[in-house]
């Protein structure tokens, strides 16, 4: 059966100091300055860890970026999309087991963009009410991804997969459900072909 991947225990400064971008002493500097900013700011989101190294050390953010794709995030995307395969309420209750037929799930980037959220607020000044804005550090990346499910009997299904990430929060979101995604079929079809090969 296909079994999660994702590393939660993962770290970008780890990441980043395993693939040689930084070293130990660098990322000491890092840790010690997202420290200072969290007391600064009382408890508020602050910048993420890779966008300190960004500012410190003047490292590449395509670079920094490359490794968090790799190293966890399409884990996130393949496990979010094996959890709604699995709990699909339609297929379950059609008694479809997923679980015993998927083999894995592969995830290949399309293209992302980062989005840094901005709050719009109503504030009183002199007597009037205004709108005001603040920018947070609750960065988002919203992408597309080309998902790969291949069952047990070699049978594969290929489908796109849009998905937004809130770093700060570590919560994916993928865009739709199966049917949404026009995957619910598809699948359906897979595993009465698995059954019809596995019985004869």
């Amino acid at each position: 059966m296909a079994q999660k991947k994702t590393n939660t225990r993962f770290r970008i400064g780890n990441a980043l100091l395993k693939e040689g971008l930084i070293n130990e002493k660098q990322l000491e500097l890092a840790l010690s300055y997202q420290e200072m900013e969290r007391k600064r700011m009382k408890g508020r989101e602050i910048a993420p860890l890779g966008e300190v190294i960004v500012h410190l050390f003047n490292i590449s953010l395509d670079k920094i970026e490359e490794v968090f794709f790799r190293e966890y995030l399409i884990h996130v995307i393949r496990d979010a999309l094996l959890d709604l395969i699995l709990r699909d309420r339609l297929c379950t209750k059609d008694g479809m087991d997923f679980e015993a037929i998927l083999d894995d799930i592969h995830i290949r980037l399309i293209s992302y963009q980062r989005l840094k959220a901005e709050s719009v607020f109503l504030k009183e000044e002199e007597g009037r009410i205004i709108f005001d804005y603040s920018e947070c550090w609750d960065y988002k990346i919203q992408g597309s991804t080309e998902a790969t499910i291949q069952a047990k009997d070699g049978q594969t299904i290929k489908s796109p997969v849009n998905f937004i990430y809130i770093i700060n929060k570590k919560i994916m979101a993928l865009a739709g459900d199966l049917g949404t995604m026009r995957l619910r079929g598809k699948l359906k079809k897979m595993y009465l072909k698995f059954q019809e090969d596995t019985s004869g």
